[in-house]
């Protein structure tokens, strides 16, 4: 998903703020709390999504009030008086990027045409962490178009070891000579 630049502002000043109340991990649980709320409850979207009124702010408040921190609560009225709350996806995901930075954990997209066992999955785990020299969290994507072999996305370099990829190369070889 691509971060807009006012989602990436909005989640640097949380992110920064909640660093100097040390809320960092607590603020990203609630926020993702509270996006979990919010696509379980079709019709609150549905409200939150019609331009900011008070009764869009009464309501949330009472769904919120007590139920998360001072910095959250205040954060989500925010959003909703600036009629930002649909960024509210991506300021989370930003958000996210910047505690696993803090922690220095490294997010790692693994492509592959078929899901990958377990013991895959902990052999790349290890080999990423020592190439990187941090720890790093593994999701698998499966897309049967790459024919075989991986994909691996991490720290914004890609790595492809795809039967697909060597296909295309080939023909490319193959149509230069």
């Amino acid at each position: 998903m691509k971060i807009s630049s006012t989602a990436k502002r909005y989640a640097r000043a949380l992110f920064e703020l909640a660093q100097k109340k040390e809320q960092v991990n607590e603020i990203l649980s609630e926020l993702k709390t509270f996006v979990s709320i919010i696509e379980e409850n079709h019709d609150l979207l549905l409200v939150l999504k019609q331009p900011y009124g008070s009764r869009h702010e009464n309501l949330l408040k009472k769904l919120i009030k007590g139920k998360f921190s001072e910095l959250s609560y205040h954060f989500i009225l925010l959003l909703l008086k600036n009629n930002r709350l649909l960024l509210l996806q991506q300021i989370v995901n930003d958000y996210q990027i910047r505690v696993d930075e803090l922690n220095n954990l490294k997010q790692a997209v693994v492509i592959s045409a078929v899901p990958i066992s377990e013991q895959i999955s902990q052999e790349l785990k290890n080999q990423l962490e020592n190439f990187f020299r941090s720890d790093v969290r593994i999701e698998n994507k499966v897309d049967p178009s790459i024919l075989g072999g991986i994909i691996i996305r991490i720290d914004g370099k890609v790595f492809n070891a795809s039967i697909q990829d060597k296909f295309k190369r080939m023909k490319i070889y193959l149509t230069k000579n």
